[in-house]
């Protein structure tokens, strides 16, 4: 369990993102609807009360993951997120 809710948002999205980076983004294609994952626990983040800059990472996040990716743009929104 988290201590906060806002620790269990960020941990949303981060779990799939580093599972799908391990070992060179090796796991990648085995995460499944990872844009949409991504996407909804970015929105939930976002929609705490939160500072301004987490809001705003949050939300580019969201940009970044809105609609499908193929594996290799996924890959690089991935890297340009960390």
């Amino acid at each position: 369990m988290f201590g906060s809710p806002f620790q269990a948002a960020i941990q949303a999205v981060l779990k799939p993102l580093e599972f799908a980076a391990r070992d060179d983004f090796a796991h990648l294609e085995r995460v499944r609807d990872l844009e949409r994952s991504v996407l909804a626990a970015a929105r939930r983040a976002a929609a705490l009360a939160v500072p301004h800059d987490v809001r705003d990472l949050l939300q580019r996040i969201e940009k970044r993951f809105e609609g499908p990716l193929d594996p290799a743009r996924t890959q690089r929104e991935m890297e340009q997120t960390q």
